[in-house]
């Protein structure tokens, strides 16, 4: 494991990720020369992102073009629970011992709270919430940010 400059990793790491093999897996600490292309991952090779940038509710978005969602099937240990808010719905959850607030953006949803409230979502939807679809939001003023993108049943 090393951690070196964006630059130097075209002609850095280019021998070593022509020797993986499918099933392998090589990590960056930053996505730019994926993205763009500046290196080369062979077929099978998965590609892990640990972005350190990226905690917190908001992470800077650096392509306009929407078109690389960031999205992730959350099982909270505890939650959801929707409660209204002056601008939509906050999904209140438990991930990984920590509680976890984030905006719900699922339209569905979020016109069935309106028209049944919360105590009814279950019936509405025809399945009781158990899992999360937490997704970037397009671009807002230059930051992306983590929204509740869908509720989804229990396995």
């Amino acid at each position: 494991c090393m951690l070196t400059p964006d630059e130097t990793h075209p002609g850095l790491i280019a021998g070593a990720l022509a020797g993986m093999r499918a099933g392998a897996a090589v990590v960056f600490a930053h996505g730019y020369n994926v993205h763009f292309e500046r290196v080369r991952i062979p077929a099978g090779v998965d590609v892990v992102l640990v972005a350190p940038k990226g905690v917190g509710p908001a992470v800077r978005f650096w392509t306009l073009t929407g078109d690389r969602p960031s999205v992730a099937i959350v099982e909270p240990e505890r939650g959801p629970r929707l409660r209204p808010t002056d601008h939509g719905y906050e999904c209140h959850f438990e991930w990984r011992g920590l509680r976890h607030v984030l905006p719900l953006a699922d339209r569905g949803a979020a016109a069935a709270l309106d028209r049944w409230g919360p105590a009814h979502l279950s019936r509405v939807l025809g399945f009781r919430p158990g899992r999360l679809l937490v997704a970037l939001s397009p671009p807002v003023n230059g930051y992306c940010y983590k929204v509740v993108a869908g509720l989804l049943p229990r396995r």
